[in-house]
């Protein structure tokens, strides 16, 4: 198999867990006029990239698997979309209110946006008009965080939060924290705390759901009380392959959770493939499962325009992109080893 590294800017730093990074890595695997792609994600993947002049690459690992279900499947990319167009830290909420208008709210992004249009949801308790701002916290002083959104969601009165803390609180503090915010506006808080029965206590003593990311990979999910759950945030790029993933969106769906196919920062190729995916899936299943790729917005608006102008069944009209020129290997030949999923 062909394959072809690649190194894209972000248009600032990201911080991932522990650490950071200013750009993002991954390789492009082709077969014929398809191409998928591999991007462990630093800091959380178990797996690791093969080093330049290693010419193997472990099929049974998430990253390998996925894409290359991806290529069984024939899938090409398509444009990004997100359930959750709106995401910001608490720090932004402010100007993301100023920017916002409820009129900007209920309108179609032009075709040539990044992100396309969120496609309606019929989860329990989520009405179809609802809008979804995904919101960062835990990282500023927890007073300005709660002030900061509740006056957002004074001011847009129909929008409902994805909370997300990346476990960054204490129990008390995340209790204190969500206590203060109107909880019925909570659709679920994302890796609430690092111990799952003190995430459970808590959410259960503050009547929010969860919703498991880091955890859905540290715990087995249906140890979980359902009644305690409100969304399994599924990362295919740290998950394995597309039927291991289809098999957590099933688990979801049987316990009445929100499944969310959630990106792993992939290129906007990847996250382009990664829409395409979601959107093969069975109707009945794509009108109940939320899609993130709102990791779109950390590549700088020249690199998200020359993907936007690729030809999604020619990699190689994306190679000779003036605007990503440096930015990719030539392309190598890549021995898959081990037994693929």
């Amino acid at each position: 198999m062909l394959a072809v590294r690649y190194s894209l800017p972000l248009a600032g730093r990201i911080c991932l867990g522990p650490g950071s990074i200013t750009c993002r890595q991954g390789l492009y695997l082709l077969q014929d006029s398809l191409a998928a792609e591999c991007a462990p994600l630093p800091f959380f993947s178990r797996e690791s990239l093969p080093p330049p002049g290693d010419d193997t690459l472990a099929g049974g690992q998430p990253s390998a698997a996925f894409p290359l279900s991806l290529l069984r499947l024939g899938l090409t990319p398509v444009p990004p979309r997100s359930s959750y167009p709106l995401a910001a830290t608490s720090g932004d909420l402010e100007h993301l209110v100023s920017d916002l208008r409820q009129d900007d709210l209920r309108r179609d992004p032009p075709e040539d946006e990044d992100v396309a249009a969120p496609r309606s949801t019929e989860q329990p308790g989520l009405p179809v008009c609802t809008r979804i701002c995904k919101i960062k916290t835990g990282r500023l002083d927890s007073a300005f965080e709660a002030r900061a959104i509740r006056k957002f969601l004074e001011a847009i009165p129909d929008i409902r939060i994805i909370l997300d803390p990346n476990m960054r609180w204490s129990r008390r503090e995340a209790e204190d924290f969500i206590k203060s915010l109107p909880r019925e506006r909570i659709l679920y808080v994302e890796d609430l705390l690092p111990d799952p029965r003190e995430a459970a206590a808590a959410a259960r003593n503050c009547g929010v759901r969860l919703g498991l990311d880091q955890l859905l990979r540290q715990t087995d999910p249906a140890s979980w009380d359902p009644g305690i759950l409100g969304a399994l945030v599924i990362k295919p790029m740290l998950t394995g392959s597309a039927d291991q993933c289809r098999k957590l969106v099933d688990l979801a769906l049987e316990a009445d959770i929100i499944p969310v196919i959630s990106s792993s920062m992939e290129s906007p190729w990847g996250l382009g493939l990664l829409t395409a995916w979601a959107d093969s899936l069975p109707e009945p299943i794509k009108r109940r499962l939320l899609l993130g790729t709102d990791t779109l917005s950390a590549f700088p608006e020249k690199i998200r325009k020359a993907f936007r102008a690729a030809e999604p069944r020619d990699l190689r009209s994306l190679l000779r992109a003036p605007a990503l020129q440096g930015c990719f290997s030539p392309p190598f030949q890549l021995n898959i080893t081990g037994e693929v999923p």
